[in-house]
């Protein structure tokens, strides 16, 4: 009687539309290169040294069929992606309609390689695949078209989020995070690229006996269901991994009892390596620079300008003993602009100097 079902199923959906296959998609992920081109033969596409097709994956909320004037041989992913194998000449004509169609949807589509031989179908499948989330790491809907992509950038940024927790640097931390999102944005990274990140990431909190809210994602579409876009993931990360850095926070914090002040404090841990201003500082918290500055001192025990020179020293004394940036540099990281500036305030906190410092530790 299933049987039956399915052949009824199975008709229904080729009167609907010629050119749909049941089986292609499982003839791909199976590698069964012979029920593949028996497919392509039946759908009146078959590939030769002067004929190729090109996958294009289309990834959406409420799929619909495209126009049937361009041949093609479409194929369900799942319940947001279809798949279409295109003839490559035809391949621009197929994409304009499809934008003619479908002007102004929640659609992403990824255009994959041009192919000669179906030994090479899944790759480019897979490629364009991955394009068709051009949607999750831009945040736009649009035509993206797969590229070759070089391992290099994506293996630097996980080697220095590995260094960052290691080393407890939430300032290195959220400065990776937010410097990749550029190279998200200008499709440098994919999103196989957002999952490395946020899985190493993620495996080194878990690692330590960290309790979180985040989860590990079984794959891209979980992922991509569950954020919708790159930046709220790394949002989100930054959020979430907060606690894994707030241990010397939380003792400042906890000595000070004016809630406005509090705030004040973790503004200033997240943000001490940036320009800071009374002026901003007051704008922010809602709170007059001359009250401000002496709430502060009488909460803390210092003025802001104090608090901010010490955290900045702190951090540089981090840096100093654990990475061989130069003297310029850490001052740089810190938020010390002006390197002889860097020196004065590192010597009458530590009474030597920078390079000193490094020396004897």
């Amino acid at each position: 009687m299933l049987a039956r079902v399915a052949d009824s199923l199975e008709e229904k959906l080729k009167a609907s539309s010629p050119s749909f296959s049941v089986d292609m998609y499982e003839a791909i992920c199976s590698g069964n290169t012979v029920r593949m081109n028996q497919l392509l033969v039946d759908y009146e596409m078959p590939l030769h040294h002067k004929s190729q097709i090109t996958p294009i994956v289309v990834q959406g909320a409420d799929l619909v069929s495209a126009s049937q004037d361009v041949k093609q041989l479409s194929f369900f992913m799942n319940h947001r992606r279809q798949g279409y194998l295109v003839r490559n000449e035809h391949k621009e004509a197929f994409l304009h309609k499809w934008s003619l169609a479908h002007p102004s949807g929640s659609f992403s589509t990824g255009v994959g390689y041009p192919i000669s031989d179906v030994a090479e179908l899944e790759a480019s499948l897979e490629a364009a695949s991955l394009a068709a989330y051009g949607i999750f790491t831009t945040g736009k809907t649009g035509i993206y078209r797969a590229t070759h992509q070089t391992s290099g950038p994506i293996n630097e940024t996980i080697k220095q989020i590995n260094y960052a927790l290691d080393h407890k640097d939430r300032i290195q931390f959220v400065e990776i995070l937010e410097s990749s999102r550029d190279l998200f944005h200008n499709l440098t990274f994919t999103i196989k690229d957002a999952y490395l990140i946020y899985t190493a990431a993620m495996y080194l909190f878990f690692r330590e006996g960290n309790q979180m809210n985040s989860r590990f994602f079984e794959g891209y579409e979980q992922m991509y269901t569950h954020y919708g876009n790159v930046d709220v993931m790394i949002d989100e990360m930054i959020k979430e991994t907060h606690g894994h850095f707030t241990e010397e926070v939380s003792a400042y914090v906890v000595k000070v009892a004016h809630k406005k002040v509090k705030e004040i404090v973790f503004h200033l841990h997240e943000n001490f390596t940036q320009e800071i201003t009374i002026q901003g500082l007051a704008s922010k918290f809602y709170l007059s620079p001359n009250y401000l500055c002496q709430l502060f001192k009488k909460e803390v025990g210092e003025t802001i300008v104090e608090y901010v020179s010490r955290l900045r020293i702190e951090y540089a004394c981090k840096l100093l003993k654990e990475t061989d940036y130069t003297i310029q540099q850490v001052g740089e990281k810190c938020g010390f602009q002006d390197y002889f500036y860097f020196t004065r305030i590192f010597k009458r906190y530590n009474k030597i100097t920078p390079t000193q410092y490094r020396v004897t530790k």
